[in-house]
């Protein structure tokens, strides 16, 4: 795959999510981070669905049900003058609908806009990069050592990470992720479906905050927690054979992979 334009590198988040329905969306976190290949992309509503809740074990079906509508998304970036599209490789939602491609406009270097390539204005987002993503990008694809058909990204851009992770089981096509929660068969079934974990968050060590630190994540019991140990730089993520990372993280742990 062809390396996207230098201009797309960072991290970036949205400010505005405008529809043709009339729906205006400025509160969602969301976060798009985008190496020379790959990429990764977090959603989660406001207020933060679950809340408080140590692990997805603690969460009572309705907050189950609120955090199956979160969004996120991993896989490779194409870009083609000023369409760019992404092409989903793991997904928070049961995979459906059309292509996710969209019309870029650089309006600065650090504020970019998106909008309905077919003309048809169905919605418009605003994009502006966080300050700090500008250094070093570079990302890796993982694979789980015990189970190889599972698989994960980590991605970084200046001072920030973003990891995505595969649940455990498959997701069947459906309407939408909150479908499969109210069918479920049992409370573990449900807890397993919402196994996809994507967490963002910060390389380096600052104030009490350690190294690698969550900041946002689709799992509760995340936040704040170290994604990999503080000794662990990201020089040496090249020279490891697995690593475990992650609240579901697969036995033997992640094996890195080419980008």
């Amino acid at each position: 795959m062809t390396a996207v334009p230098a201009s797309y590198l960072g991290v970036w988040k949205r400010s505005l999510l405008t529809t043709d329905s009339g729906h205006r969306d400025t509160t969602t976190l969301v976060f798009w981070l985008q190496t020379q290949t790959l990429f990764a992309d977090l959603r989660i509503p406001v207020p933060v669905p679950a809340e408080g809740s140590r692990s997805l074990q603690e969460c009572s079906e309705q907050q189950l049900l609120q955090l199956a509508q979160q969004q996120g998304f991993a896989g490779v970036t194409e870009v083609s003058d000023d369409i760019c599209t992404w092409h989903r490789e793991l997904d928070y939602q049961p995979k459906s609908g059309p292509p996710d491609v969209g019309k870029m406009v650089f309006v600065t270097s650090e504020f970019v806009t998106e909008d309905d390539p077919s003309g048809e204005n169905r919605y418009h987002e605003d994009w502006h990069r966080l300050e700090g993503s500008t250094g070093k990008v570079w990302g890796h694809r993982l694979e789980a050592v015990d189970q190889p058909s599972r698989k994960g990204f980590l991605l970084g851009a200046g001072e920030y990470f973003l990891f995505a992770a595969d649940r455990q089981v498959d997701l069947p096509p459906k309407h939408d992720l909150q479908s499969h929660i109210m069918s479920a068969e049992s409370v573990e079934q449900q807890q397993a479906l919402l196994g996809l974990q994507l967490s963002f968050g910060w390389i380096r060590k600052l104030g009490q905050n350690p190294a690698w630190c969550i900041t946002h994540s689709t799992v509760p019991g995340c936040v704040d927690k170290a994604l990999l140990p503080s000794s662990i730089t990201v020089e040496e993520l090249n020279r490891s054979i697995a690593l475990e990372m992650g609240i579901l993280c697969p036995q033997g742990g992640w094996k890195l992979l080419p980008a």
